[in-house]
């Protein structure tokens, strides 16, 4: 009520008016930033259990390489913390090699031409299943609920553009369940934006 929201939008207008080349980028809890949308021709990505918004969190640039490190690397670090984050708890050491030999091995196939499609969760969740270690089934059985279940919105190819100068992600019906998992891969995508 003391007109925060208000300011925040006074700030970005000037914002954009003074940097028309930059991109801006809001993370909406409350959906206050949908008006905005066709006024500086944005895209709005709503993250929610019941939207028609798919992001892959297996989305990257292979070419990216960070002090050495290269994105396949930085994917399996991420694919990790998203496991931890649906687990709610750590990686055994076993679980982190699983998840780095079918995380490698998925990204493999793309880099060798064996398919044209980037991995997906599914493909990953697939590699699993094919690994005989008992861990393996569990890894599985935890990623289901985001692979066939009802917070699959990550289990697509991404269906959205990032490539407008003006993104707002709207995560006010994300819902608890999601909430944790769902930042996770927004400020993920952000990073690689960055």
């Amino acid at each position: 009520g003391s007109g925060k929201s208000m300011n925040v939008k006074s700030e970005l207008y000037a914002a954009m008016m003074k940097y028309p080349q930059d991109e801006f980028i809001i993370i909406d809890p409350e959906n206050e930033y949908a008006p905005l949308i066709d006024v500086f021709d944005g895209e709005i990505i709503k993250v929610s259990p019941d939207t028609q918004n798919h992001l892959n969190i297996f989305d990257t640039d292979l070419s990216f390489v960070e002090d050495g490190t290269n994105a396949v690397t930085l994917k399996t670090d991420f694919i990790m913390t998203f496991v931890e984050a649906v687990k709610s708890r750590g990686l055994t050491p076993n679980e982190r090699t699983l998840i780095d030999r079918c995380v490698q091995k998925v990204f493999s196939d793309y880099q060798m031409g064996k398919t044209e499609d980037m991995p997906t969760l599914p493909t990953f969740y697939d590699e699993l299943l094919k690994c005989s270690e008992l861990e393996a089934e569990s890894l599985a059985t935890a990623l289901e609920l985001y692979v066939k279940g009802s917070f699959n919105i990550f289990a697509h190819k991404t269906n959205v553009s990032y490539h407008k100068k003006f993104i707002v992600f709207d995560i006010s019906d994300m819902g608890e369940q999601l909430k944790t998992v769902g930042t996770l891969v927004i400020l993920e995508l952000l990073l690689q934006r960055v």
